[in-house]
């Protein structure tokens, strides 16, 4: 990178890096392109930055690309957070579970969703509050990440 660039910009720049791709079984999941810039490699320093201490997961992949098209179209500001998690956060209770069972670590969202905003009412809401807790999480994520990279650039 030669020109300095905000973070929307960077974002947008790694937006149209991501695809969706299917396994041999038909289940589809988001990753960088083959042919995505490796100039610093720094769109694979974001992916791994904003999967915290969790290993490669599917639908980290998912939420981050979402994050990144988000902050590309709207920016970063201090309200986009929750306004991301609020707006992307599943509706379908299928997709919730298949969310919930893909990674041990999801049920501590919901434990930690449980603490913040008290118990719900039913398991889908349980569900939809611990996504959201996760999706809110790995947009600071991205935005610390894309932050550090234009402050180096």
């Amino acid at each position: 990178m030669t020109a300095t660039k905000t973070v929307q910009e960077l974002a947008a720049e790694m937006a149209a890096q991501f695809e969706t791709r299917k396994c041999d079984d038909g289940t589809e999941y988001v990753c960088l392109k083959d042919d995505a810039p490796q100039e610093g490699n720094w769109m694979n320093d974001v992916c791994r930055e904003a999967h915290g201490d969790m290993f490669p997961d599917d639908w980290r992949y998912s939420i981050i690309r979402d994050a990144v098209d988000w902050i590309a179209e709207n920016g970063a500001g201090e309200d986009d957070p929750a306004e991301f998690a609020d707006s992307t956060t599943e509706v379908y209770t299928a997709k919730l579970a298949d969310w919930l069972g893909s990674h041990s670590d999801r049920v501590g969202y919901c434990d930690e969703a449980a603490q913040e905003f008290g118990s719900s009412d039913s398991m889908f809401e349980t569900m939809q509050r611990g996504q959201y807790m996760e999706r809110e999480e790995v947009f600071h994520y991205v935005v610390e990440a894309l932050e550090k990279i234009a402050d180096e650039d």
